[in-house]
């Protein structure tokens, strides 16, 4: 057996002693982290099995915190971007992306959280949006108005939009 093999054989022992802390299922009534297909020892060789998160509170907002193909944990939700709120319910009809259909988020509407189609486009500006490594609403708050819904924004940099009756607010406070 060579010392790669033996590695791996080491590693695969670990992470079977490890505990699995990572549900994602306690958010949402019908959001579930998908099955997970049995791992290989082949795979550990083409890429390293990757521990994102403990809870979904480690994700992005509408992310669950799902296990991986090797046991690891990875947070998860669908593709895309919420469009800009336009209005809507104030009931919350969903916490995660994964209670939402295939091609679809939960949202912001400007009061309440919905299924809505998602935007594959660019910015308005023509621009991609930005990878963030947190969200910005987690490092942001709104002195102005404290009770204010925050909504992530990565178009032209990791910003935080504060809204209070659907209506973007600025948080800034004049002194």
């Amino acid at each position: 057996m060579t010392m790669l093999q033996s590695a791996i054989k080491f590693c695969l022992f670990l992470l079977l002693l490890l505990p699995i802390t990572a549900s994602g299922a306690k958010f949402g009534r019908h959001a579930r982290c998908p099955k997970v297909k049995p791992y290989h020892t082949k795979y550990l060789i083409l890429r390293p099995c990757i521990h994102m998160c403990d809870s979904d509170e480690d994700c992005d907002e509408f992310q669950m915190c799902c296990l991986n193909w090797c046991r690891g944990t990875t947070c998860l939700g669908h593709n895309g971007f919420c469009p800009l709120p336009a209005g809507g319910s104030c009931e919350r009809k969903c916490s995660k992306d994964l209670e939402c259909g295939k091609h679809s988020k939960c949202c912001f509407n400007g009061c309440g959280y919905e299924c809505t189609k998602a935007s594959n486009t660019q910015c308005p500006d023509g621009s991609s949006p930005v990878q963030c490594l947190i969200n910005p609403c987690v490092v942001t708050d709104c002195p102005a108005f404290p009770n204010a819904t925050c909504l992530a924004n990565y178009c032209g940099g990791c910003n935080a939009d504060f809204f209070v009756n659907g209506q973007k607010v600025e948080c800034s406070m004049e002194t």
